[in-house]
């Protein structure tokens, strides 16, 4: 079971639309997956279900307090079946309030996650909110490997410069030395820009090993499908968008299947 945080410190990164589509089309692959729901805004869980029917009594906090088990919480996809998810809900914000005091606060998504057998998922995929606070901290904690999502902007570059070389190190020290960098995906991407080329270039020059090649597009797909609560490889799985993420996915199993 291959644990992976998907996390960016900067927000609008496309860092919720990549860990939906990547574990919808995981899923679609035939390889069972869990995609768990570590922001309080909710946005990966209104990405695949109504956000008002979700009870806080079934999220992630109520798993992270103890007032759930794991199968109180796992709720499967109506249009992909191999895709499980846990819902977060507004309710977490207070969560993370009460854990941030607790000496354990950092590793409970971990304990909890041993629950799971091996062969329970492939994959299980955090959607991490975009800050470096406890929600994160159990993400990474739990997770062997990091997938970066960043627009190729001026702001964002420089954020994935402070990303790089100060936080990482410190979440390799202080929160899992065992953990690794997947890589980086260019996300929102529109190729006739010539910041977006520069940024692109600048990325190949410092990162080009955890540079993926795939480049997922600008798309308005993408948040109709977000809208309508459905992944985009099943709302409009011919578009540009479904077609990147099929590609990154099949980038990020050939990164990790092959070794």
């Amino acid at each position: 079971m291959i644990v992976i945080s998907v996390a960016n410190q900067k927000g609008g990164s496309g860092k919720t639309t990549t860990a939906v589509s990547v574990a919808s089309w995981l899923a679609m692959k035939d390889r069972k997956t869990l995609l768990i729901d570590m922001d309080p805004q909710s946005n990966s869980t209104m990405c695949l279900t109504d956000p008002t029917v979700i009870q806080s009594k079934t999220s992630i906090g109520a798993l992270l307090n103890d007032e759930a088990s794991l199968k109180d919480v796992i709720q499967t996809n109506r249009y992909i079946p191999k895709l499980d998810f846990i819902p977060a809900t507004l309710d977490l914000s207070i969560t993370e309030l009460d854990l941030g005091h607790l000496s354990t606060g950092g590793i409970l998504l971990k304990q909890r996650l041993e629950e799971l057998g091996e062969k329970d998922y492939s994959y299980v995929i955090c959607d991490c909110p975009p800050n470096f606070g406890v929600m994160t901290v159990n993400a990474v904690h739990a997770s062997s490997l990091l997938l970066v999502p960043m627009e190729p902007e001026t702001f964002a570059f420089y954020g994935l410069e402070m990303f790089m070389s100060s936080l990482v190190p410190r979440m390799k020290k202080f929160v899992n030395k065992n953990f690794s960098l997947l890589g980086i995906v260019l996300t929102r991407v529109n190729p006739i820009r010539t910041l977006t080329q520069n940024v692109r270039l600048e990325l190949m020059r410092r990162y080009k090993r955890l540079l993926f090649a795939t480049e997922i597009p600008v798309d308005v797909r993408l948040p109709e499908s977000a809208a309508a609560h459905q992944p985009i490889c099943i709302f409009a799985g011919r578009s540009k968008s479904a077609q990147a993420y099929e590609q990154l996915t099949d980038e990020i199993m050939n990164r990790i299947e092959s070794t």
